[in-house]
């Protein structure tokens, strides 16, 4: 497991990375979520959709869905491990990996949510990459997210 610092500091690169940043129609939070998990020794085939990549997550045993126990995720998260936020949609889904800083509170959802590091286009944060609540990247009239954490004792591919 990576150490929370280690963790923040892997994020903070990704937004300040401008080949992340949405363009020509397109948007690379898949791209995001796959650095972060080679970090972790998790790889995605390259160019793997979020859609396909919540198909993976749910099907591999190295990966825990806590559903929408956000929770979870942030305390995974706080102490160093891989959390992925996740919500698979028509055309194409997000992920976003959640962020080990205190959980806020959101207007939308009536209670605390995690941090995430959005990657991908919100005109209502900004438009492009940065920290914000879970809710306010993954729309809410389509549900909570779910979330999956890595196991780092099983995250060997050969498996």
């Amino acid at each position: 497991m990576m150490n929370p610092k280690a963790l923040s500091e892997l994020l903070d690169a990704l937004k300040l990375d401008v080949s992340l940043f949405a363009r020509d129609g397109r948007t690379f939070c898949n791209v995001g979520v796959t650095r972060v998990a080679s970090a972790y020794g998790y790889i995605f085939a390259p160019d793997t959709l979020a859609n396909d990549m919540i198909k993976i997550m749910r099907g591999d045993r190295r990966w825990t869905n806590v559903f929408s126990n956000g929770t979870k995720a942030h305390y995974h998260a706080c102490a160093g491990g891989l959390a992925v936020a996740a919500i698979a949609m028509d055309g194409h889904g997000h992920v976003a990996c959640v962020a080990p800083s205190p959980m806020c509170f959101s207007g939308s959802l009536g209670r605390y949510v995690p941090m995430i590091m959005n990657v991908g286009k919100n005109e209502a944060i900004g438009g492009h990459s940065q920290y914000c609540r879970v809710s306010q990247a993954f729309p809410v009239a389509h549900g909570e997210p779910e979330y999956f954490l890595l196991d780092v004792e099983h995250n060997s591919q050969e498996e």
